[in-house]
């Protein structure tokens, strides 16, 4: 249908027959879509997406003609809505708004008509990365116009808001909201917005269930940025989130759990716990050692235990390692029921009684919530986090590049790499790790070259040995912290050093909530880092 009716946008006659039947065609699609993950996917895997992206940049470029039909108008407002509903309800179609340069073309269609800006941030909320979330928080019609239509949304009686013709529900907003909430900086818009109290508006009852889950996600996700866990504003929703720990609803309950963790640092005290999932359907995940029904042959075991965290996508592979690893003669935990927010205790006692944490990167882990808060959990309590990288190119940004950063990783992309590097990862487990040229436990960096062709470049304080590290720490009177970077050489102060020079807040900020350095500690270490790499 498109492929027939599209060809009146390339006519230099217009024959306005041809373009109501584009628009009909579209206000069904447009419709049906906002209820219809299938439709959604089903459109991403025929191939339709690129199809409307060629036909924006036609609509564009008649703009920069000067035409301005009203028909025109019509068909571009249906093609971003039918655009915004294939990636909210369907975010494994990414792949094909990337493909199709989605971030260039909508940033075009934010200096137009305002119902088109409106649709258009909805969209890169999804599909927009990290830089590019931070450049829309700080516009004049990003991350704030959106506040401001939820704003309008939350207070009303429908929880929807009419901006430029069109309604937006408080849901569909605040869903952007979350996913824009991956960067930094849209934390701090957020919160300096005063958005808070109205987020946490839409946890009581008078909400969907839809609503008050995605208004606990938005919660944790601000509580990363230490200045706004603390604050009054946010910690002030606690005894809303803690109601929202007795909701019926068990994603309700597990989003609840997870924001009240980060906010206040456990769950104690709250509602029924991890003792409410064993009465429902699904069993408690494991320590894997209970599952096996046979004694090990050799009639011992390692000592500690090891803890996979991985995002539910990547579980098949994950299982082959988990059963390599107990084969090896090791203990292993891993979430095997995808409980989701209920498993906030069980996962907070697995990191805690870990001695090792595999972390298996990918983009879907990145933007997993319990993922995070494994990962995070993980480093606060200075756990040994090994990095397995289960995506093919894949280059970890964001917290996770924060985290990943500090460490090489071991790839396990493919079933194949699991017989090629379990070897060296069961050596670095066991302490007897892979030796470098350098000595440093190494299977490949993201940046493959950067031992090899980039050394010669680097300042001297990038050349560091762990030794060395720790003598530059004694040397800056900052001993106290040996422990916590004891695992730390100069490639990795050369990755801190970098953060630093791209967003001195924000590193600082992730010192402070990652590695709990606190006053004058977090300065002497900034100083000091800066004093290192001049």
């Amino acid at each position: 249908m498109w492929k027939e009716l599209s060809i009146y946008l390339n006519k230099s006659k217009w024959q306005l027959q041809g373009f109501y039947n584009l628009q009909q065609m579209l206000k069904a699609f447009g419709s049906i879509t906002d209820n219809s993950p299938e439709l959604c996917a089903s459109l991403g895997n025929c191939g339709a997406i690129p199809l409307l992206f060629a036909g924006l940049g036609l609509i564009k470029a008649m703009h920069d003609r000067g035409l301005d039909l009203e028909t025109i108008n019509w068909i571009t407002t249906l093609i971003l809505t039918i655009l915004h509903n294939t990636i909210r309800l369907c975010s494994s179609n990414l792949r094909f708004y990337r493909s199709s340069n989605a971030v260039l073309v909508l940033k075009q269609f934010l200096e137009l008509s305002t119902i088109w800006q409106v649709i258009s941030l909805l969209i890169l909320a999804y599909v927009a990365t990290d830089s590019e979330k931070k450049e829309l928080a700080s516009t004049k019609l990003g991350v704030r116009t959106l506040i401001n239509i939820l704003k309008i949304a939350v207070s009303s009686n429908g929880h929807s808001a009419c901006a430029s013709n069109m309604y937006y529900s408080a849901f569909e907003v605040l869903d952007a909201i979350s996913q824009l909430a991956i960067n930094d900086d849209v934390k701090n818009t957020i919160a300096n917005e005063e958005a808070i109290p109205c987020i946490t508006n839409m946890l009581q009852d008078d909400f969907s269930v839809e609503e008050q889950k995605v208004a606990a996600d938005v919660l944790w996700n601000l509580a990363f940025i230490d200045s706004i866990r603390r604050s009054d504003a946010l910690q002030s929703t606690i005894p809303a989130l803690k109601k929202m720990t007795r909701s019926r609803n068990k994603e309700v309950r597990g989003a609840s759990y997870s924001a009240l963790f980060e906010i206040q640092g456990d769950t104690s005290g709250v509602g029924p716990r991890y003792a409410s999932s064993r009465n429902s359907s699904h069993t408690p995940p494991p320590s894997y050692q209970e599952a096996i029904s046979e004694p090990d042959p050799s009639g011992s075991k390692r000592s500690g235990q090891i803890m996979i965290s991985y995002q539910w996508d990547s579980q098949e592979r994950v299982i082959r390692i988990r059963d390599r690893l107990v084969a090896a003669g090791y203990r292993v935990w891993m979430d095997l029921t995808n409980m989701q927010g209920d498993i906030i205790d069980a996962m907070a006692e697995a990191v805690q009684t870990s001695d090792v944490v595999l972390m298996c990167m990918t983009e879907r882990y990145k933007d997993s919530k319990n993922c995070r808060s494994e990962a995070r959990y993980a480093y606060k309590l200075n756990k040994r986090v090994i990095p397995l990288l289960f995506q093919k190119d894949y280059s970890p940004d964001g917290w996770l590049g924060f985290l990943q950063g500090m460490d090489l990783y071991y790839a396990f992309d493919s079933d194949d790499q699991i017989n090629t590097n379990m070897g060296k990862l069961l050596k670095v487990i066991a302490g007897d790790g892979v030796k470098a040229a350098t000595g440093e436990e190494v299977d490949g960096p993201i940046r493959p070259s950067q031992h090899e062709t980039q050394a010669s470049r680097k300042p001297a304080a990038g050349n560091w040995s762990k030794q060395e590290v720790r003598r530059w720490l004694e040397d800056n009177d900052l001993t106290e912290l040996c422990e916590k970077f004891k695992r730390f050489n100069g490639s990795h102060l050369e990755e801190m050093y970098s953060s630093l020079c791209n967003n001195k807040e924000n590193f600082k900020a992730e010192l402070k909530s990652d590695y709990e350095l606190k006053g004058a500690d977090c300065t002497m270490f900034v100083v000091a880092l800066k004093n290192a790499f001049k």
